[in-house]
């Protein structure tokens, strides 16, 4: 059986037996070219067939070497291409050279013109990541530290230590004030240097931030990842930002792009900040929030805290650890409480509390609100005929009833209320306003019936549908609902082609007779009419099909 291989040799050669004699042999292709990785082997593609078969070709090993010395695999894949495989993973920042000799033929009699040379460079140790090995909080973009903090650094290949401490180091912000830190327009100072405390290699119980980076899916190259510990030669100055600051690659030759991480070394624990945490500007009932400069323990919030006028709060977790923490419950409007911070608390560092124990805050009145029914709403025409608003803190009402014309109504009344306010403007020009003076008690809630007008539904071309608004004064705009005003109730039950409907009193829940009934598409257009019965019956024959 003639071998795949084979008839890849023949076919090639079959084509280059048309080829000048003058031409030579010659190289394609090459990798790596100029820079490869750890575990990268070695190809060379020449530009006809060399190779026979497997075991009828030229030993390799006679024309092929590599510059330092590497052991390896040689061999042929197919009639073109050479391949080397090492043994072992090539050493990092180290330069190799391969040399194709001209002491053999090709299948067409050619042979190089010289030797053949090229040479790669494999990268060095890359920094993928780094971390504070322990203790560290998220703030603002920057990473809370210890000031004797140590850090974790994963390398793609064991670095040198002595590399490491060489180009590497944390480099301060030239103004060591936090508050005008800012990472894209960082202002590097002094560089404090950094020393190796260990190394160790990546284990299935690092973390997860530290095991997925770079190639980790490739278990050769996970097992040549090193985790590094470093630490700064002094402890970080308190409150102080600054950045790792690592170069890209290590050894010498690499690329001079630098891999940093910002971090700050903690300040004082304190107070920052205590204010009363509403919305909109008004904050009447709580709940307070209190910012701290660093973590605090819940625990310690719950035991250590406490609110004068007498105020019992809740926090939602005592086991959690947050630089903000929200002290919930009910404060009374319009009053002035001070947070007072009892000498016993402390940070999750173990650091006492520093500077003003106390602070003060003041709640506000509620917003101007009203409230009332939302979506679609039926009033009785001879009772009241009024909708029920909760408001608070407003001097008047304003009814705002816009009449909405037969070729709307099915729009109006298809819409989910959430969405009746995109549709407000088609009927915002026939408005019917109407200012309502109300009682107000300041900062207690109070409920005005609002009367809704009545339309005449027997005149033609009368509207039934209102889209109704009630706003508040001080300004305090309401929601849209679409009302109809009728003492009459309908329950309908519809198929492709015919319908009943059944129509009763709103208010006393009996049939009407001689009750004209009409039904419209969404469009207005009549699909068919009948008229109730004894029992309030209306019977759709032969519907219109809706388009």
């Amino acid at each position: 059986m003639t071998s795949r291989f084979a008839l890849l040799a023949a076919a090639v050669a079959t084509s280059s037996l048309t080829a000048d004699p003058a031409d030579q042999l010659g190289i394609l292709r090459v990798i790596p070219n100029r820079v490869a990785e750890a575990t990268e082997e070695v190809r060379i593609t020449f530009d006809r067939p060399v190779a026979v078969e497997l075991n009828q070709t030229i030993d390799p090993h006679t024309f092929f070497s590599i510059a330092p010395s590497v052991d390896g695999l040689l061999q042929w894949l197919d009639p073109v291409t050479l391949r080397f495989k090492p043994n072992h993973p090539l050493q990092p920042s180290q330069t190799y050279t391969v040399t194709i000799a001209n002491n053999f033929t090709a299948m067409d009699g050619t042979t190089l013109d010289a030797p053949f040379q090229f040479s790669f460079r494999v990268r060095g140790p890359r920094t993928l990541i780094a971390r504070a090995d322990e203790g560290y909080y998220w703030q603002n973009g920057l990473t809370q530290v210890r000031p004797d903090a140590r850090f974790d650094v994963v390398f793609s290949d064991p670095p040198n230590h002595a590399d490491i401490e060489r180009t590497a180091a944390f480099v301060l912000h030239r103004v060591c004030d936090r508050a005008a830190f800012r990472p894209r327009r960082f202002q590097p100072g002094r560089r404090i240097p950094l020393r190796v405390a260990g190394e160790r290699p990546v284990t299935p119980d690092e973390p997860g931030q530290l095991r997925h980076v770079g190639n980790y899916r490739n278990e050769e190259a996970l097992a040549r990842h090193r985790i590094v510990t470093v630490s700064t030669v002094e402890p970080l100055p308190a409150g102080c930002p600054g950045r790792l600051d690592f170069p890209a690659e290590l050894g010498e030759g690499g690329e001079d792009a630098r891999r940093q991480w910002n971090f700050f070394a903690h300040p004082e624990f304190r107070v920052s900040h205590t204010t009363c945490a509403g919305s909109r500007g008004f904050c009447p009932v709580g709940p307070i929030r209190v910012d701290f400069s660093t973590p605090v323990w819940g625990a310690e919030i719950q035991h250590a805290l406490r609110i004068v006028p007498d105020f019992a709060f809740t926090i939602r977790d005592t086991l959690a650890e947050r630089f903000s923490w929200t002290l919930a419950g009910d404060l009374t409007p319009r009053t002035t409480y001070a947070v007072i911070a009892d000498t016993s608390l402390r940070d999750v560092y173990g650091q006492r509390l520093t500077g003003n124990p106390a602070h003060a805050l003041r709640t506000t009145g509620f917003a101007p609100t009203v409230n009332y029914v939302s979506g679609r709403v039926l009033v009785e025409r001879t009772s009241f005929r009024t909708i029920a608003a909760t408001h608070i803190n407003v001097d008047s009402l304003e009814l705002v009833v816009a009449p909405i014309p037969r070729s709307l109504e099915g729009r109006f009344a298809s819409t989910s209320h959430w969405q009746l306010s995109d549709i407000w403007p088609l009927v915002a020009d026939s408005t019917i306003t109407r200012r309502i003076p109300v009682e107000r008690k300041t900062d207690t809630w109070v409920t005005t019936g609002v009367r809704l007008p009545a339309f005449n539904a027997q005149r033609p071309n009368s509207r039934t549908l209102m889209a109704v608004q009630v706003r508040g004064f001080p300004e305090s705009g309401g929601n849209i609902l679409v009302a109809q005003v009728t003492d009459l109730a309908i329950h309908a039950r519809l198929g492709v082609d015919e319908g009943v409907v059944w129509v009763t009193g709103a208010g006393d829940g009996l049939p009407r007779a001689g009750a004209k009934v009409t039904l419209h598409d969404n469009s207005g257009r009549t699909l068919a009419t009948a008229t109730t019965n004894d029992q309030g019956l209306a019977h759709f024959a032969g519907i219109a099909p809706d388009s």
